[in-house]
């Protein structure tokens, strides 16, 4: 039969074999914990340049996009300013030439007119010539 030593010594065999048993399982659940660790942040630090890849992409696209709509906005303003100072000037500048154009006389009518003077430049000079020879004459 079975005595105290004995079941002291069972006791102290299973009290060896559940530390043994527990000190593996610590360092297996150690193991597993450093492994997962390694794991959650490879995976943290992927998810995180994902992350920053896609922010700094969208980032440039609204860049982009600002850009595009700052030149089309300077384009519009730009044409607001021609339409509303270069067009006026240019309007007014037609009707100045429009309004000399009106004064003006056509071309025909000023070589006719030049083809008259010219005549009555001829018929002064005649009729002075005769004035001239009738006081001589008197």
């Amino acid at each position: 039969m079975l005595d105290e030593k004995d079941f002291e010594k069972i006791q102290s065999m299973i009290d060896k074999s559940v530390g043994d048993a527990k000190d593996g399982i610590l360092a297996q659940t150690a193991d597993m914990i450093d492994k997962s660790k390694a794991g959650i942040l490879a995976q943290t630090a992927d998810m995180i340049d994902k992350s920053k890849a896609g922010i700094l992409a969208q980032t440039a696209a609204m860049i982009d996009q600002a850009k595009d709509d700052m030149l089309k906005q300077s384009a519009a303003n730009t044409r607001v300013i021609i339409e509303s100072s270069v067009m006026k000037k240019l309007d007014l500048l037609i009707e100045g030439q429009q309004a000399l154009l009106e004064t003006l006389a056509p071309k025909s009518r000023v070589e006719e007119l030049e083809e008259e003077v010219s005549f009555l430049k001829s018929v002064v000079h005649l009729h002075s010539q005769r004035l001239a020879e009738l006081e001589k004459a008197q």
